[in-house]
């Protein structure tokens, strides 16, 4: 018996379109696959900054307490920590710059990380570890800054930090840099007015109310009834007293209403 010959096997020809689809279709397959993953990695928030040291060279000075350092190659943003130094625009600004440029740009320093900022600038102390003057070698920028009267302890951040506290303190009775003004103005109360603002609208009704319950005083003689004692706080017509120098305003009832070496009183529309 003879065997009947097998049919004839075609080949499937494979179009142009099909080469096309064929990857989009392994794609939508993986999706449930890869959502899951890609979700997971979205809502996973960036590590935490570890504490580090690094040593690197200062090749910027930005403000009195912000400086670059070159880490590896690349410059980094380091914000000194525990340290306000005073603004640019404000008093004392530049001459804060330039002290910490005089310390430290061109200088070599290590750099201890304690945490970073919400602008992704290194929060950290500087220490200067060479190309500086002999004497100068193992200074700490931002104790240098807060002694010699060119910054504040920022211990509303910083509350732990003490030993600025007391460098504070000494560089205010030696009256050096911004404390040789009776009145100078803190970088966080320049930066935000309006918080003296509120605190003064506060301290105003609390005067209003004890002025409603007391009689008002006799006018001197020959004096000017709406004049306003400086040192009083009192109320001038409801008008905010102007630090000319700074550019802050207080409101009545404040620390330094009436009070500043320079300033004016105005209104609160002018002021703004």
């Amino acid at each position: 018996m003879s065997r009947r010959p097998a049919p004839p096997v075609y080949a499937a020809k494979e179009s142009p379109m099909s080469r096309q689809i064929a990857p989009l279709l392994a794609l939508f397959g993986a999706l449930p696959l890869l959502l899951p993953v890609a979700r997971a990695q979205e809502a996973t928030p960036p590590p935490a900054a570890k504490a580090e040291s690094f040593v690197g060279k200062v090749v910027a000075v930005a403000d009195g307490d912000t400086i670059d350092v070159l880490r590896n190659g690349a410059q980094v943003r380091v914000r000194l920590i525990a340290v306000d130094a005073p603004e640019m625009r404000q008093a004392y600004g530049e001459r804060a710059k330039q002290f910490a440029s005089g310390l430290a740009f061109g200088k070599t320093v290590r750099v201890d990380v304690k945490d970073t900022d919400r602008y992704g600038r290194l929060l950290g102390v500087v220490t200067l570890v060479a190309g500086a003057d002999t004497k100068a070698v193992g200074k700490e920028l931002n104790a240098e800054l807060v002694r010699e009267g060119f910054g504040w302890w920022y211990s509303s951040y910083n509350p732990k930090d003490t030993k600025y506290g007391d460098l504070e303190v000494e560089a205010r009775s030696e009256k050096r840099g911004l404390w040789k003004d009776q009145y100078p103005c803190p970088p966080w109360v320049f930066r935000h007015p309006e918080s003296a603002a509120a605190t003064g609208s506060k301290a105003k009704r609390s005067r209003a109310a004890a002025a409603d319950a007391a009689p008002a005083p006799a006018p001197a003689p020959g004096g000017n009834d709406n004049a306003v004692p400086a040192d009083t706080g009192a109320v001038s017509d409801g008008k905010v007293w102007v630090n000319t120098r700074s550019g802050v305003y207080w409101m009545p009832g404040t620390e330094f209403y009436g009070k500043t070496k320079q300033g004016k009183y105005l209104s609160e529309e002018e002021a703004k």
